[in-house]
């Protein structure tokens, strides 16, 4: 493995790993303060993500010479922590026209380097939502929020509106200026007549 692969292998997984490098070379990472230590197959260990690392290399001793002198660094940054899942706090929401709800929305794992998110409609005439994951229900239908990562890893909330009248359990408020008259027929529903409180 020459020292350019190793420093592309190490900033794509910086994982702890064990490395059989080139025959005849060998391997050291510098570190401030502290000699380097070389070996054939080295087991780099603790790289964190999104931190630079210099790493060199030297021709080997053998028994009929002496290792030679080390190359000059070359630098890596790791890469960083990527966004690999989003959640909602909810999947599916149903609002009557005009009601509001509040999407929360976070990111996996929870030390991602870029964590901002985007919320979109996939119908604005049906439900808006603004950049805080507040919703709002515009008219009857059906329509999805969806929130996005910066890498493009999404979730996605349903949403149904109905409109004020369909909605279950509505209460019909009795208005003091009129009452029900069921004519005989219990249970019709009857018809409404115009009365003056004095009626009442």
């Amino acid at each position: 493995m020459r020292l350019h692969q190793l420093c592309r292998d190490l900033k794509q997984n910086p994982q702890p790993a064990s490395r059989l490098f080139r025959e005849g070379y060998e391997y050291a990472m510098l570190e401030d303060g502290k000699a380097p230590v070389f070996g054939s197959q080295v087991r780099f260990e603790g790289l964190k993500l999104n931190t630079v690392y210099r790493f060199c290399q030297r021709i080997a001793a053998t028994s009929t010479h002496r290792a030679g002198q080390a190359s000059e660094a070359a630098a890596i940054r790791t890469d960083v922590q990527a966004v690999a899942k989003v959640v909602l706090n909810q999947t599916e929401l149903t609002l009557t026209k005009g009601g509001t709800a509040v999407l929360r929305a976070e990111v996996q794992p929870a030390d991602a380097a870029d964590k901002k998110l985007t919320f979109t409609s996939s119908n604005v005439s049906i439900v808006k939502v603004d950049a805080a994951g507040n919703v709002t229900a515009m008219d009857a239908g059906n329509a999805e929020i969806i929130v996005e990562s910066a890498n493009g890893r999404k979730a996605v909330c349903k949403v149904t509106v109905k409109d004020t009248g369909d909605a279950t359990g509505a209460e019909v408020k009795k208005s003091p200026w009129f009452q029900q008259e069921n004519h005989g027929c219990e249970g019709k529903g009857g018809s409404w007549r115009k009365v003056s409180p004095q009626m009442r």
